[in-house]
């Protein structure tokens, strides 16, 4: 499993980005009893096949 930290440099995003994601329900992770997220290698994989547009990465898509 990945951290939040780790997908964003994957993704050359950052963590806010990857953390929006998550709480917006685009990216799928796990929140572990401590608080903090993992993403699954098979949820970075999927999304590396299937990136997500420029607009949801930029924040510029208003119609989520």
């Amino acid at each position: 499993m990945y951290s939040i930290t780790q997908v964003a440099r994957i993704l050359n995003v950052s963590r806010s980005t990857v953390l929006r994601w998550v709480h917006g329900g685009m990216l799928s992770a796990v929140k572990l009893p401590s608080g903090v997220y993992r993403i699954r290698e098979e949820v970075l994989d999927d999304l590396l096949r299937d990136p997500v547009p420029e607009e949801v990465v930029d924040g510029t898509d208003h119609d989520c």
